[in-house]
């Protein structure tokens, strides 16, 4: 019977994750339910497993202390509604991360995070391909910037920077997969560089490019792996061609570039209006806000309060500073302090080395939008800190006897 619940919950943190990529903009109530169903078959495999104690790390316990500042905040907020509002959503949400670690640890179930990340990424394809016929809108309706089922381009990036750094780490895991699923991972690097071309995403695009050469950097060092990347990539390429047309690669391309472009007149520009103009704007006034009250912040969520365009601040760092000032801003970092240190003492260099980069990524890509609510950003953090724990030098000299 306890066999059943187990398997249960690995369907649900699984579903769950999924839910989060597929249902974020469309029938969110199913992401609602699961996340119910999720902590109650949980507490029931406690009773079961009466002997188990419940687990948090840093990252669990660092982003609660976050969230009840966040909810303290609606003390001296400018909008207590509003923050209050928020500050329990993310209260919430430092729950589900609380769930989901003890599911990671306790029954090892790291691997859920890995397997739903691809099936996102996945399901993303096949709406994005014409594959499968789609019941909403996955691209804007000027129809040069593709946003999926997270109904952002940069977050749809997001998701495919992801899946790029799990089939990194199930290649590198090579021996524990099968051979189908192995050769997929390939696939699936092509794949999500071919959609993060298609959100024309200049932040998905650096940094997919840098995740790649990471990739192929350690691949060029084992004659052996390399011999298989050269195949699979080949196969993927193969596959991918009898499912696009050439001409979208080009079109998709010259998209991205031209984006660069813009990019460049904009930011020497004074205009306030575009995505660069707006984010310069913010930067500014969100300093002088910062320096008018600096410790506390203004409240949760109330920057959108406090400018001219009534939107938030489009930047992590900014928002964080204007709505729960310098203390805010600190400890939410700690939680990549204290993951970054996790990291290094990680025993497998390869794996290790693509977590680190994709943390130096997350924490750049936080200067374009605000992370601290995000369940994916923050699930992510807890499975990269779930995993560096796992393999931790000193469990590893403890097995090995040295």
């Amino acid at each position: 019977m306890t066999q059943i619940f187990i398997k249960l919950q690995w369907l649900l943190v699984t579903a769950y994750i999924v839910s989060i990529i597929v249902f974020k903009m469309h029938y969110t109530i199913v992401s609602h339910v699961l996340g119910i169903l999720m902590i109650g078959n949980l507490v029931l495999l406690m009773l079961l497993h009466s002997h188990q104690k419940y687990r948090y790390n840093s990252v669990v316990l660092i982003y609660f202390i976050f969230s009840m500042l966040a909810l303290f905040s609606s003390l001296w907020s400018i909008d207590f509604d509003n923050t209050s509002f928020r500050a329990v959503q993310i209260l919430v949400l430092s729950l589900y991360m609380f769930v989901i670690y003890n599911s990671f640890v306790i029954f090892k179930m790291q691997n859920t995070f890995l397997n739903a990340i691809l099936i996102g990424s996945l399901i993303n394809y096949l709406l994005l391909l014409g594959i499968v016929p789609t019941p909403f809108p996955v691209i804007t309706e000027w129809g040069n910037r593709a946003f999926g089922t997270v109904g952002n381009p940069n977050v749809l990036a997001f998701v495919m920077l992801l899946s790029i750094l799990v089939s990194s780490m199930y290649i590198e895991m090579r021996d524990k997969i099968n051979t189908i699923f192995y050769y997929y991972q390939y696939l699936n690097i092509v794949l999500a560089l071919y959609i993060i071309l298609l959100t024309a995403s200049k932040k998905g695009a650096i940094f997919g490019a840098i995740l790649f050469f990471i990739f192929l950097f350690q691949t060029v060092k084992d004659p052996k792996l390399f011999f298989k990347f050269v195949v699979g990539v080949i196969l993927g390429i193969f596959i991918l061609s009898y499912i696009i047309n050439i001409d979208n690669v080009t079109g998709a391309f010259e998209n991205t570039l031209r984006r660069f472009m813009s990019f460049g007149s904009q930011i020497s520009s004074e205009s306030t209006s575009g995505s660069t103009g707006e984010r310069k704007y913010f930067i500014e006034l969100g300093l002088v806000l910062f320096q008018n009250n600096p410790i506390w912040g203004y409240g949760l969520d109330t920057f959108r309060y406090l400018n001219d365009k009534g939107i938030y601040a489009h930047n992590n760092y900014i928002e964080l500073l204007v709505d729960l000032g310098m203390v805010g801003l600190v400890l939410f970092y700690y939680i990549y302090f204290s993951l970054m240190r996790k990291i290094f003492n990680m025993y497998d260099k390869k794996i290790r080395n693509f977590l680190f980069a994709f943390i130096l990524i997350l924490l750049f890509m936080e200067m374009a939008y605000v992370s601290y609510g995000l369940k994916l950003v923050l699930i992510t953090l807890l499975a990269i800190s779930s995993f560096a724990e796992k393999n931790d030098k000193k469990l590893f000299r403890r097995i090995d006897g040295k």
